[in-house]
């Protein structure tokens, strides 16, 4: 009875921590977007806070996962299935935290990077979005005809997804009171809204584009913890 107080205790204060650091990253936004120039870069861009702050939870969320994983085959070797979902926390939490940093490559190549037509998934998506480069290698068209036709493909399957499992979509709500859940739609979500501002779909600075990704990367990170306490 009182492991599973101390649990209910350790969710409560997980979901105020996150709801406080939310909270506290939107009205940062609303701040940087009346400050001076020189005072939002403190918050926007490749060296603001809220990039670096994106980066370093993927990367503790990464780290958690790690040490699940040594925690688990220390003592004896796991079978894979056993193991499934954690590898695949890990390697999107590399996967996002790559994109945040544009896997180095502006770094790594800082006298040649803009040669390149991308150096980042995100990076390929907003080439896809436009007219193909006259100069475009045969991989780069390659790639960008790959994103536009599994874009449609993504969409169709999706919505055939919504009919023939709309019954099962319905009786959901039970499942939406797990805490976990919860943070694994939020993440979504924000990433969602993040992206749709980042193509002019809906309005939104480009301050609000970095804050929604910091806090998908913070419940990212909290939905990564509650599993882990699970």
């Amino acid at each position: 009875m009182a492991k599973k107080s101390e649990s209910s205790s350790q969710v409560i204060n997980l979901h105020s921590l996150y709801a406080g650091f939310a909270v506290c990253g939107i009205l940062l936004a609303l701040l940087a977007m009346v400050m001076p120039p020189a005072v939002a870069a403190l918050f926007l861009g490749s060296f603001g806070l809220f990039e670096n702050l994106t980066v370093l939870l993927y990367v503790l969320a990464f780290v958690l996962v790690a040490k699940i994983l040594w925690q688990r085959n220390h003592a004896a070797l796991q079978p894979w299935k056993a193991n499934e979902k954690w590898v695949l926390l890990a390697a999107l939490a590399i996967v996002l935290a790559g994109e945040e940093l544009q896997w180095l490559l502006p770094w790594i190549y800082a006298d040649t990077y803009h040669d390149f037509h991308f150096y980042s998934l995100s990076g390929l998506v907003d080439v896809s979005r436009g007219a193909i480069p006259e100069d475009a290698s045969l991989k780069v068209v390659a790639a960008i005809a790959g994103i536009r036709l599994s874009a449609v493909m993504l969409a169709i399957y999706g919505l055939l997804g919504l009919i023939y499992y709309r019954e099962k979509i319905m009786g959901a709500r039970a499942y939406l009171k797990n805490y976990t859940v919860r943070y694994a739609v939020v993440f979504v979500l924000f990433l969602i809204l993040s992206a749709l501002m980042r193509f002019g779909i809906i309005p939104g600075s480009a301050i609000f584009e970095d804050c929604l990704e910091m806090l998908a990367a913070g419940a990212f990170a909290a939905s990564v913890f509650r599993e882990s306490t699970i």
